[in-house]
């Protein structure tokens, strides 16, 4: 049996376009006919180490954190009970990625919290303003720009779940595994901030 050809994309090389530079290495990681990256892309992607570097992991395991709490402490006021439930984490993990997706969502909250206090300030000027005339009440704010999240933790495979008997309580098996993760990624973070201080 012959061996697979190598892709057009391996056989060309790099061509030298300038464009070449600035795009993401990890969104050129693969031609949309699905041939592997070309050997200096991969090389340089595996010279870069496993994981993600510190200062960008531990943004990430924080946010995952937050996520999976907001998780439990759903759950904890829920009175059902869940068999075979999972929990899907969801990070981007490249290192280039990463930090455009964490800038931008830096970025969208400042800009959401200057929005919320020109709003309440533009609100309390209209009403003075504006006694008597019409409704008084705060503008509707616009969306957030929808900007891919770097991180996502979401419940799934939960379709044998029933609720439970009024009174019977929250699912302590849940509560116990997300516990569970929650210490995990603490444990994680301890690690990571550890290393960061014998650096």
């Amino acid at each position: 049996m012959d061996p697979p050809a190598p892709s057009a994309q391996a056989a060309a090389g790099k061509d030298g376009d300038a464009d070449d530079d600035d795009t993401d290495a990890c969104a050129r990681g693969s031609s949309s006919s699905g041939s592997p990256p070309v050997p200096d892309e991969a090389n340089a992607l595996a010279a870069a180490g496993p994981g993600l570097p510190a200062d960008l992991l531990l943004p990430v395991l924080a946010s995952l954190h937050a996520q999976t709490s907001h998780v439990l402490s759903a759950l904890e006021r829920t009175e059902a009970r869940f068999v075979g439930m999972s929990l899907l984490v969801i990070y981007e993990g490249c290192p280039k990625t990463l930090s455009c997706a964490l800038a931008a969502a830096a970025a969208a909250a400042a800009a959401a919290a200057a929005t919320a206090a020109a709003g309440a300030a533009t609100t309390t000027t209209d009403n003075e303003s504006d006694e008597g005339e019409g409704e008084a009440g705060p503008r509707p704010m616009p969306p957030p720009p929808l900007t891919p999240p770097a991180t996502a933790v979401k419940l799934i495979d939960f379709a044998h779940s029933r609720l439970a008997p009024v009174g019977a309580g929250p699912d302590e098996g849940v509560l116990l595994g997300l516990g569970t993760v929650l210490r995990l990624l603490e444990g994680r973070i301890d690690e990571v901030q550890e290393a960061q201080r014998r650096r």
